[in-house]
């Protein structure tokens, strides 16, 4: 979200080509670049609406719509410098995730979002019988903008790196095309298929470099350290839930300010009772 608003204040990405320019996101410790269509205003609304949001991330309004303050589906520790950052643009800013690890049955997991094209028995008991820490899980999200022909090199990356791997894609306009791309055996047909229809297109990542960071991420110098850190994390995040937790404390924040606005609105709507004061001076 602090990125969102660093996007927004930029007035110059107009002036790019989404698809060939680059940009870096301005007033962040961390060095951040994306194409003007990877920006989370690009193509999801027309430009009117692309104005209004915009708008209403600078002065803390959407149209007409004030709001208190916004939920945000991460926990504090995750990113301390950036929730510091939402504060300061917004005193309600409330850090209430991971929200998916509110469910703690796997079958009430697997019912979240929308239906999975490949049955979960087959998918867990195919993890099952992995070697323990040896499988890549890889998803981008939903609210991610990733063109054909850099899906295709991730997937070529993710295969060339010889590593089993779960790979979400999220629905979108092109989706069937990868599906066809990834349900052809023949590495032949893939190839021409992959040269032939999609090679028109602007790559960000090859997939030498896909190959390359998911060999370091399991076999290179530093795996165990990335390992270690990624299971420090989800024991934080696991703790930022539970009682006494970030999470579980902005949560119970949130609960209280909601209350506390209905509580203001229903004295609002209180009918006044005229009381008669009788003197008691005769």
């Amino acid at each position: 979200m602090t990125c969102a608003i660093n996007i927004a204040d930029n007035e110059q990405l107009d002036k790019l080509n989404p698809y060939t320019d680059s940009f870096l996101i301005q007033d962040i410790p961390h060095k951040i670049e994306l194409k003007g269509y990877q920006s989370p205003f690009f193509r999801r609304v027309s430009k009117v609406g692309e104005n209004q949001i915009r708008g209403g991330i600078q002065n803390g309004t959407l149209k007409s719509y004030p709001f208190r303050g916004l939920l945000v589906n991460n926990f504090e520790e995750m990113e301390p410098w950036y929730f510091k950052q939402l504060k300061k643009q917004y005193s309600n800013a409330w850090g209430i995730g991971p929200v998916s690890l509110c469910h703690k049955e796997i079958s009430h997991k697997i019912d979240r979002g929308q239906k999975a094209s490949i049955d979960s028995n087959h998918c867990l008991n195919w993890l099952d019988s992995m070697k323990l820490g040896s499988v890549i899980y890889a998803c981008f999200g939903s609210l991610s903008c990733i063109i054909s022909y850099q899906l295709v090199e991730i997937d070529l990356g993710l295969e060339y790196s010889n590593q089993p791997f779960i790979w979400v894609i999220r629905n979108t306009g092109y989706s069937a095309e990868i599906g066809r791309w990834l349900d052809t055996n023949k590495f032949e047909m893939r190839l021409h298929y992959f040269y032939t229809s999609l090679s028109s297109q602007e790559v960000i990542v090859k997939s030498d470099r896909v190959k390359n960071v998911v060999e370091e991420l399991m076999n290179g110098e530093k795996a165990g350290e990335m390992k270690r850190k990624a299971r420090e994390l989800g024991e934080l995040e696991n703790k930022a839930l539970e009682e006494g937790g970030s999470s579980h404390s902005n949560i119970t924040k949130f609960i209280q300010d909601v209350m506390h606005i209905m509580k203001d609105e229903q004295a609002k709507q209180m009918p006044c009772k005229k009381v008669k004061w009788k003197s008691s001076l005769t």
